[in-house]
């Protein structure tokens, strides 16, 4: 979400160099030996770069994409941490087709509790899925994380990262997603100690490839679609928050046939 070759510095501290102006990032702030505790005032700098060249279209430069400053509990999933296996079995139902079998769920979780002066007690990781959003409960998994071990040295103490998995048996007919009908679903994992919780949302779908073809859900499908830009015209790359354009690029891509998506 930087363009391009980004800087961020705390308190004059170089923390962190990303050179790729089209993913997003995380910057780790609490390990840095320039943190001002206590209240004290702290000033993040970034500094972006865009004199490396660009495209044949226009790139931009700057912050064009929204920042975020997360607090997390000492111990919590690691950024982006949880992840849900979309690719499923199906099986044939009156309403059509839909998941069958374990659906598999893992998170990665990271404990800081021995930098505040705590135990690092064992712990539990809940899985839940929920059809649609969040309101209609579908099935759950508990994953136990074992003994604590510090892998990663930090400025006042150690860190160490988990793996919790299970897998989760959908306890009502889940429908599958497809480009006529995306039907999506979420899964909250949350930490049973510390209730800290991320959601993931996701579709789920077969998908193979062949020699001869592409098949969703057992269904033979073209794919046709556009190499879209990032930038729009009037305001340049800045499109955070002007969710009404993005929705105008894939309503008049529809209208013409176009079924995937390419971002350039």
């Amino acid at each position: 979400g930087v363009f391009h070759h980004a800087e961020v510095y705390l308190n004059g501290e170089l923390l962190q160099v990303h050179t790729a102006g089209y993913t997003g990032f995380t910057v780790r702030l609490d390990n840095s030996t320039a943190l001002k505790w206590s209240g004290a005032a702290n000033v993040l700098a970034v500094r972006a770069d865009a004199s490396y060249g660009s495209g044949h279209w226009y790139e931009g430069g700057g912050l064009y994409r929204s920042v975020h400053l997360v607090k997390s509990p000492a111990r919590a999933f690691v950024h982006n941490g949880v992840f849900v296996v979309p690719q499923v079995n199906i099986s044939a139902g009156a309403g059509g087709p839909t998941v069958s079998g374990e659906i598999a769920v893992s998170a990665e979780v990271e404990d800081l509790s021995e930098r505040f002066g705590a135990a690092a007690a064992s712990d539990t990781v809940l899985f839940q899925l929920y059809e649609g959003g969040t309101d209609i409960l579908a099935g759950s998994c508990k994953a136990a994380l074992g003994a604590w071990k510090g892998e990663r040295k930090l400025r006042s103490g150690s860190s160490s990262t988990q793996m919790a998995t299970c897998g989760i048996q959908p306890t009502r007919p889940l429908g599958l997603w497809s480009i006529q009908k995306p039907t999506l679903h979420t899964v909250v994992a949350t930490i049973t100690s510390s209730g800290h919780s991320q959601n993931v949302t996701t579709g789920f779908r077969d998908a193979k490839w062949s020699i001869d073809e592409f098949r969703l859900n057992d269904v033979p499908m073209k794919q046709r679609g556009f190499s879209h830009h990032h930038s729009f015209g009037g305001i340049g790359s800045a499109m955070e928050g002007v969710e009404r354009l993005h929705l105008f690029k894939v309503q008049a891509a529809r209208a013409l046939g176009s079924n995937i998506w390419r971002m350039r």
